[in-house]
């Protein structure tokens, strides 16, 4: 497993020892269906104080079997799985009864509130505390605005569309937007001048090299944009501020996306009240948190469009 790792870090894919290890995990717990009542497994929840008992489980389509897992939520580990045709109570007893078989202290429950998983844990642990896992309960709290983040998700979709039909017009007359590009020299250049930036003076009051030099031709002069360039950057701005992410429920991916969008516009009606007096670096605030930066509604009023 170990030079698994060390092969996809060569091959410049970061991975964490300890998630390998997870996964891992996960894939005996699948493929094998995992043996919590193996002696070294007791031991080690024994020694640990007892169990907290996760339990779920998943089908890949409507018509496969129910892949149910039981797992420790203190160490990871994985205890049993079973494949269920039917998802009633009394299916899901037994996988339960292998639980309470070990003799190990189970110190709580928690699982979603499906409805045979829900009272076969009651029936098998009656005097175990359990609660509903809480990203379900937050889901389910969350239920009630999914009509209203449809509605914005179309929204934010209609307006990265209408900003991309700009960029198809600026790009066919040869405008693009190069802020945006990964790896071009300006991306590189204003990353380097923000390195500078932060570095602070001395004990003697003078400025420290920057460790890394960059030749002067990499560094693109501060000119203003022409408003078509202005135009590129801004809509690229938007396309990747339409693209965001976000993890729902407490940041919906449709939120974090017109928070974005709110910020481009922003950025447009400052444009708008400096005559298009703007150059790239000018920008780079801006770019470098739409896709991930929460934006107040506006204040005005007024609604996203």
């Amino acid at each position: 497993m170990r030079a698994i790792g060390r092969d996809l870090n060569e091959r410049g894919v970061p991975i964490d020892q300890t998630h390998m290890g997870d996964l891992f995990r996960g894939y005996v717990a699948l493929t094998k269906l995992a043996r919590g009542d193996d002696a070294r497994v007791r031991e080690r929840l024994i020694a640990q104080g007892g169990v907290l008992l996760m339990a779920d489980g998943v089908q890949y389509d409507d018509s496969s079997p129910v892949l149910y897992l039981v797992w420790d939520a203190l160490s990871g580990l994985p205890l049993f799985g079973e494949r269920k045709s039917f998802k009633g109570k009394d299916d899901l007893v037994p996988l339960l009864e292998r639980v309470k078989a070990l003799k190990v202290p189970i110190l709580g429950i928690v699982s979603d509130k499906e409805k045979g998983l829900f009272p076969a844990v009651i029936e098998v642990f009656p005097d175990v505390p359990y609660q509903v896992c809480q990203n379900h309960f937050m889901k389910n709290c969350a239920a009630g605005m999914s009509s209203d983040l449809t509605a914005l998700s179309k929204s934010v979709s209609d307006r990265a569309e209408s900003v991309q039909r700009i960029a198809g017009r600026l790009h066919r007359v040869g405008v693009n937007s190069v802020e945006w590009e990964v790896g071009s020299p300006v991306a590189a250049a204003e990353d380097v001048d923000d390195e500078a930036a932060a570095i602070e003076p001395d004990a003697d009051g003078d400025h420290v090299e920057p460790p890394t030099e960059v030749a002067p031709t990499t560094v693109p002069a501060a000119t203003p944009l022409t408003e078509e360039q202005l135009a590129a950057e801004l809509s690229a701005m938007a396309k990747h501020a339409a693209r965001a992410t976000g993890r729902a429920p407490l940041k919906p991916p449709e939120l974090v996306r017109h928070e974005g969008l709110n910020r481009v516009r922003a950025a447009v009606k400052e444009a708008a009240g400096k005559g298009g007096a703007h150059t790239r670096s000018s920008l780079s605030s801006t770019k470098r948190s739409t896709p991930t930066g929460t934006v107040p509604a506006p204040q005005d009023g007024s609604r996203a469009r």
